[in-house]
């Protein structure tokens, strides 16, 4: 029994004369693909959004590349571990039941933070409308508490350089090597004292104030409320991922019959 010679021209030819069963290959598997995701439990997305910008009445900012690095500071009191925990702890507390997301990976996991002109967009996504829209809330409640917080001591450090140290300050750049760091520039008045002498309580306000500079306006723009109708996009990745397959494999079979001997088989 002799093998079939073949070349891919011939194959791919013989594969266009089959189109129909391609087709058929296709419907089949974006059918199985949306019974499968028609069969994932719900996912609800919830979002808030919060307001925070600059307000340049209260500083100079030199460049944008110090504004950048400011609102990467904001991005990561939004995403630290310890704000994350007082969400989890809040809803803990206010939750009836008990909720799906228990840790911070839980969390992690299950969140979206988009930087917008306006500020911050959160959004969570949770199998309950009102699971998701309770944490998104918590979660800007807590975020703003925070920025607050540290916008309070990096004010007390920005004070006590203009005070004790005869300063006017704001926010410049210098470089350090390769790389370009933020920093308070400040220019000495008459009146000095020396700096060793309140050094660490300035130290201490900054490592409070965690980085960021006190030029920040933030409030709520627009609070969440528990979404109707679960979202899609995961049906319509099954749909198009089973389509796929589906092709593949009818093309592959095709393929295969074409490549058994003649007195078998062939694409014609």
């Amino acid at each position: 029994m002799n093998q079939r010679e073949y070349s891919p021209l011939e194959i791919v030819r013989g594969l266009i004369s089959r189109w129909p069963w391609l087709v058929i290959g296709m419907l089949v598997g974006g059918m199985l693909g949306l019974v499968l995701g028609f069969s994932q439990p719900p996912v609800y997305e919830a979002s808030a959004f919060l307001q925070v910008s600059v307000d340049h009445n209260r500083a100079v900012i030199p460049d944008d590349y110090t504004l950048l690095r400011a609102f990467d500071k904001v991005r990561l009191i939004f995403l630290a571990d310890d704000t994350i925990n007082q969400v989890l702890e809040a809803y803990s507390i206010e939750a009836a039941n008990a909720n799906s997301i228990q840790s911070v990976a839980d969390f992690r996991s299950s969140i979206k933070l988009t930087q917008r002109p306006e500020g911050f967009q959160l959004f969570v996504y949770s199998g309950s409308p009102t699971d998701a829209s309770n944490l998104a809330n918590l979660w800007g409640e807590v975020a703003l508490s925070e920025i607050e917080e540290a916008s309070k001591h990096a004010l007390r450090a920005a004070d006590y350089q203009s005070a004790l140290y005869g300063a006017w300050c704001q926010m410049a750049t210098r470089e350090v090597g390769a790389e370009s760091q933020s920093i308070w520039s400040c220019h000495f008045g008459e009146d000095q004292i020396n700096p060793d002498e309140l050094a660490d309580d300035i130290l201490e306000e900054v490592q409070k104030s965690r980085g960021i500079i006190p030029v920040f306006s933030f409030s709520w723009i627009e609070k969440s409320s528990p979404p109707e109708k679960p979202i899609t996009f995961t049906s319509g990745w099954s749909v198009l991922s089973g389509a796929l397959l589906g092709l593949i494999i009818s093309s592959a079979y095709q393929v295969y019959r074409y490549l058994l001997p003649e007195s078998k088989a062939g694409i014609a």
